[in-house]
């Protein structure tokens, strides 16, 4: 989606094809479309994932109609068992070597595992005999990157009931616009900044450890957002609303509020599938086990979004155990304390676990918070100083992230405002980013 053929001639032909089309024949045009983007831009995927939406689309039909418990749980295990080592497999291969995973790999685990777990549990909702309809549920190509995940439930009215406006269009542009900003022009330039300052970072660099976790968490952030929010916009210009991804997790009151607003879908995914099971907060060792060993699945999904490596070993067992321990213990006491307060101890947890997560190893991760606790040999280096007063990119990508702060607060106030503005400033996001990248 950040391809410059993509934007200006895959997207207007797609659209302009969809909207021409009549509305009994639209899912088939939108079928034709998706499949000519993954064999145009996303060639490594076709056959794999061409494979998988056939076994998938079968078990679930398989599942639903019989009335063999052995068969159903048989064939659900397998699935499931294949997506979540497949998942992790391919991950850790595109970590370890120059293969790369196919594009839309870890959406399409998610979207058919949580089908195959409702096909199963007789959920009428997931009772679709239209291999077609599967496929875009699963694999349409404007979600693929980095979702939002979806289920069959939330997501049959949109395939059917499709409203294709100019106005849709423009608001889709729009939002397209602003998560193609945050990838390209945010999102890569925190990214760049990150990896510039990360061996001066361990090495010793007080000021290089610190902007190393806050350009990590920047990066991360604004790729995945700015993918979601690309989603959205496309999803809109074909008469499609695809849920919100990110609630504002920064400014969340607890660690499983900010789990829950950060990549919101996956988080919906655990709810629906995994944590729900966890009814009773009664502190005893049977119950603490139970939530250890449900939440460390849940955020084994949740966190493989960043990739495998071995400090995803510490930053999952580390929000296992703070989940756990406020599930169990914290969560009244956070509660009690101004709202401020919370937010702050709040952060200080997220940024703890990511920078856990920045530290790319064992050794790095060791490395980087004795720099951070001021143990390294210098407070602010020669390539913290290079890259702020001899580069560009800092002081926009902090201009950037402002005028973005700001751009959602002017959507809080009044919407004449808002419009005229937001329009302009969107359209200017979007000539920026085609700049950047050309």
């Amino acid at each position: 989606m950040t391809n410059i053929a993509f934007i200006f001639i895959v997207l207007p032909i797609a659209v302009i094809a969809h909207v021409l089309t009549p509305v009994k024949y639209r899912n088939i045009t939108l079928l034709f479309i998706n499949s000519a983007v993954y064999i145009l831009i996303f060639r490594k995927s076709v056959l794999i994932l061409a494979l998988f939406v056939v076994i998938d689309f079968f078990s679930g039909v398989l599942i639903s109609r019989t009335r063999k418990l052995w068969i159903k749980f048989s064939t659900a295990a397998v699935i499931i068992l294949k997506n979540t080592v497949g998942i992790s497999v391919l991950i850790y291969i595109e970590g370890t070597t120059n293969y790369l995973v196919p594009i839309g790999f870890l959406v399409y685990a998610f979207t058919t595992t949580g089908y195959i777990i409702d096909a199963y549990n007789g959920k009428e909702a997931a009772h679709n005999r239209n291999i077609g309809d599967f496929c875009l549920f699963s694999t349409l190509f404007f979600k693929a990157q980095a979702g939002p995940v979806v289920r069959w439930s939330e997501f049959r009215s949109e395939l059917y009931g499709k409203n294709v406006t100019l106005l849709n269009i423009w608001e889709g542009f729009k939002l397209f616009s602003t998560g193609l900003f945050k990838k390209i022009f945010i999102a890569d330039s925190a990214i760049w900044c990150y990896r510039s300052v990360y061996e001066s970072a361990i090495s010793g660099g007080f000021s290089e450890a610190w902007c190393a976790v806050v350009f990590f968490i920047a990066g991360n952030f604004f790729m995945l957002s700015g993918y979601s929010d690309m989603a959205r916009g496309i999803g809109r210009m074909f008469g499609m609303e695809l849920p919100e991804n990110f609630e504002k997790p920064f400014s969340s009151g607890n660690m499983r509020d900010f789990l829950g607003r950060y990549n919101k879908s996956v988080s919906d995914f655990n709810e629906n599938y995994l944590t729900a099971c966890l009814k009773s907060s009664e502190v005893s060792v049977r119950n603490v086990i139970k939530t250890f060993a449900v939440w460390l699945a849940a955020c084994f999904f949740w966190s493989e979004w960043f990739g495998i490596f071995e400090s995803s070993v510490v930053f999952l067992i580390y929000l296992t155990a703070v989940s756990v321990a406020e599930r169990f213990w914290l969560e009244k006491k956070i509660s009690k304390l101004p709202v401020r307060l919370a937010k702050i101890i709040t952060g200080a947890g997220w940024f703890i676990g990511f920078a856990f997560l920045s530290g790319k190893s064992f050794t790095g991760i060791k490395n980087l918070f004795l720099s951070m606790a001021g143990f390294g040999k210098s407070f602010a280096g020669d390539e913290i100083k290079r890259i702020f007063l001899g580069s560009w990119i800092v002081p926009i990508v902090i201009g950037a992230v402002a005028g973005w702060y700001l751009l959602n607060k002017l959507g809080e106030k009044s919407k004449s405002a808002q419009n005229t503005v937001k329009t302009v400033i969107c359209i200017a996001m979007f000539a920026v980013s085609v700049i950047y990248m050309i």
